[in-house]
């Protein structure tokens, strides 16, 4: 199995997770996930760099 291979079937796995995690899921509810998770990782970049310095 190349790389190339190995990298497309993760690339199917995480796409198949994510359905499966939005299955019955609103598109409202699907943006408050995607606000909460980029919200989340702009506080831990600011807590990093906080500690950084």
């Amino acid at each position: 199995m190349s790389s190339d291979d190995i990298y497309i079937r993760h690339m199917v796995d995480a796409i198949s997770e994510i359905q499966d995690i939005l299955d019955g899921r609103t598109y409202k509810e699907f943006v408050l996930i995607l606000f909460e998770c980029t919200l989340a990782s702009v506080s831990l970049k600011f807590l990093e760099k906080r500690q950084i310095n």
